[in-house]
């Protein structure tokens, strides 16, 4: 078994975790390469019936989910639809500080204003509240918390 390079590392790792999946050992996740990676500036590519567009990941509020499509929530109230399912954008923006709070939402973490308890949970963005799936409120609030902790130091 050949040892995995540094690359292999870094893309197999979760952001503060203390557990490599990659190689079974336990490590401390590097709080600056993670934040770093994070607060690089991305882009993405969101194909519709008009053709390609190239956004940047830090402007994307939300993505909805909408039967095989997905709707991208950016700032300043703009609305883009993909012809891609949420599932397809999931493993792309989930590295860059997302997180799937329920079946129709992925949301980014940045853009999170308040969680509120009230009807189960839920998160509030850009002024709209987002219900958050009973079965991941508690993985949210430990990813929420992780988050923050790296975005503040």
């Amino acid at each position: 078994m050949e040892p995995l390079t540094t690359d292999e590392t870094h893309r197999c790792r979760r952001p503060g975790r203390d557990h490599d999946p990659c190689t079974g050992r336990k490590e401390k996740t590097d709080l600056a390469l993670v934040k770093n990676e994070r607060s690089a500036i991305r882009k993405i590519s969101i194909v519709n019936s008009d053709g390609m567009l190239i956004q940047a990941v830090k402007d994307i509020l939300y993505c909805e989910a909408d039967n095989s499509y997905t709707i991208f929530h950016l700032t300043g109230g703009k609305k883009v639809v993909a012809s891609r399912t949420l599932k397809d954008f999931e493993p792309i923006l989930l590295p860059c500080g997302f997180f799937r709070i329920h079946n129709s939402f992925l949301i980014n973490l940045e853009h999170v204003q308040l969680y509120s308890k009230s009807d189960g949970g839920q998160v509030k963005i850009n002024e709209i509240l987002l219900p958050i799936s009973r079965t991941r409120k508690d993985e949210f609030l430990a990813e929420l918390d992780r988050y923050l902790n790296i975005s503040i130091q």
